[in-house]
């Protein structure tokens, strides 16, 4: 079920986990890496994973690996550091609707950061995050924190895959105008 809906048309995936399993289980082979100068255009060539937090291979590979944000020195260094990936997903948070599946969402500060609307450009899409279980009113408003619009509450993670791809195949029926 998660093969099945990362085979839907993604343009391309952020994640915050730093295994490899998006990309050694879909088309999602090119890794975009946290911290690095990036060029811009790898997005409309390639299916990409970007990797905001690091990545496990990169990191016991190089010696002089920089892409692992574990800390909140690291975090609020990734402010500057990983400023062209951070520009990106403020972009995307304003002008593509979200959805955030398996995140806890707890002091992402480069996330707070680039999901956090400037005064004046005001809500135009959704954030939605989906959660296996109900959510206290503390994560409430944490998620308010982040900007999200929508949570939704599923069985299990299998049933949200399941569901979310269903949802997505059914979505490429709509056309673009509609």
């Amino acid at each position: 079920n998660k093969r099945a809906f990362l085979s839907l048309p993604w343009d391309y995936i952020y994640t915050l986990n730093i295994d490899d399993g998006i990309e050694n289980g879909s088309d999602y082979r090119r890794v975009v890496y946290g911290n690095r100068p990036v060029n811009e255009r790898i997005f409309d060539d390639e299916k990409c994973v970007v990797k905001l937090h690091g990545d496990v291979a990169e990191m016991l590979t190089y010696l002089d690996s920089r892409c692992e944000i574990f800390t909140q020195e690291q975090y609020v260094a990734s402010l500057r550091k990983n400023e062209v990936l951070l520009s990106k997903l403020k972009h995307d948070s304003i002008f593509q609707n979200l959805l955030f599946i398996g995140c806890s969402l707890d002091d992402e500060i480069d996330l707070l950061f680039s999901l956090v609307s400037a005064e004046g450009e005001g809500q135009q899409t959704a954030k939605y995050i989906c959660v296996t279980q109900r959510p206290s009113v503390l994560d409430e408003l944490k998620y308010q924190k982040y900007g999200i619009t929508h949570c939704v509450v599923f069985d299990s993670f299998d049933s949200m895959y399941d569901q979310l791809y269903s949802i997505g195949k059914q979505a490429q029926t709509i056309g673009v105008d509609d």
